[in-house]
């Protein structure tokens, strides 16, 4: 291109190196990379509620321990239901690990579960628990 007179055009002027010949740019490049993969890690934990205390589990008595000997070992019930005129008393836990890994990111939950349930009388009719806390894991990986 020519440059006349009267023509504003002008040629953008030639640099030295260049982007893949400059070391510091290289340099500076890797290492924001660096930080923000490891910035991209966490790992977290949580409970909800109280382990369940086995001999406290086995001091409940089919048709002999009570509602109030019953709040008395495992304190108050996370929840009440009324069912056919009779209350359950329901105590849970939950256990949760968290895991994430640049982008990949996995929950675990588990829980534990008890339910009493009552007579028309107040005494223990049914105990069910179960327990699946235990096997809660880290994991970051999510296919598997």
């Amino acid at each position: 291109m020519e440059n006349l007179p009267g023509n504003s055009i002008r040629q953008p002027a030639r640099t030295q190196g260049g982007f893949g010949r400059s070391p510091a740019l290289i340099l500076l490049l890797s290492a924001a990379l660096s930080v923000a993969g490891a910035s991209g890690c966490a790992f977290s934990r949580g409970d909800l509620g109280a382990p369940f205390n086995q001999k406290d589990l086995s001091a409940i008595k089919k048709g002999q321990t009570t509602e109030a000997q019953v709040v008395t070992l495992l304190g108050a019930p996370d929840s009440i239901e009324q069912i056919d005129h009779q209350e359950v008393f329901h105590y849970y836990r939950y256990v949760l690990k968290h895991a994430t890994v640049l982008v990949f990111t996995r929950v675990n939950i588990g829980s534990a579960d008890l339910y009493v349930f009552f007579d028309r009388d107040g005494v223990v009719k049914q105990v069910l628990a179960g327990d699946k806390t235990k096997d809660v894991k880290f994991q970051f990986w999510p296919f598997g």
